[in-house]
């Protein structure tokens, strides 16, 4: 939402559409991503790249906060510009991450259609949030930091311009 606001804040005025998209149901079956890409392939909807952010406020405590990508369910070339993004526009380095190996995101509802994807994740899987997916995977756990975060708002932000403008 943050790079939604500063886009529109600064008067943004992209010469292709740039949609953001809020998806319900991810964590039983990506339900929500899946019927607006299917519902978007179905009616020959032509889209330049997606971009998810799914996990982004998490380092885990005495290590270096890197911005990761996902290699499974994406676009090896769109993840290879948004590495340029990050390296331009982030005060973060970014790396390649080990495979979810299944589609744990809802980056994959799109790849699987033949959409560009990409899924920069909050960092290594070995650094994973202890907590994801529990009732303490609260801002309050020992990790949590807005600073990383707002990384994720420059690059959603470049990213939307550098395509768009």
């Amino acid at each position: 939402m943050e790079a939604f606001r500063v886009l529109v804040t600064a008067g943004f005025r992209p010469s292709t559409p740039v949609e953001f998209h809020w998806y319900a149901a991810e964590e039983v079956g990506l339900r929500g991503s899946q019927a607006i890409a299917t519902s978007y392939s179905n009616s020959g909807v032509q889209v330049k790249a997606m971009l998810q952010l799914d996990m982004t406020a998490y380092v885990r405590p005495g290590t270096t906060p890197v911005i990761a990508f996902m290699p499974d369910f994406t676009d090896s070339g769109l993840n290879t510009f948004l590495g340029q993004i990050v390296d331009t526009y982030t005060n973060r380095g970014w790396v390649i991450n080990a495979p979810c190996g299944y589609a744990c995101s809802d980056h994959a509802s799109w790849n699987r259609l033949g959409y560009p994807a990409a899924l920069p994740f909050e960092g290594l899987f070995s650094n994973i949030n202890p907590n994801i997916h529990t009732a303490t995977d609260t801002a309050s756990v020992a990790g949590f930091s807005l600073a990383h975060s707002l990384e994720y708002a420059k690059l959603a932000a470049a990213y939307a311009y550098e395509l768009a403008a």
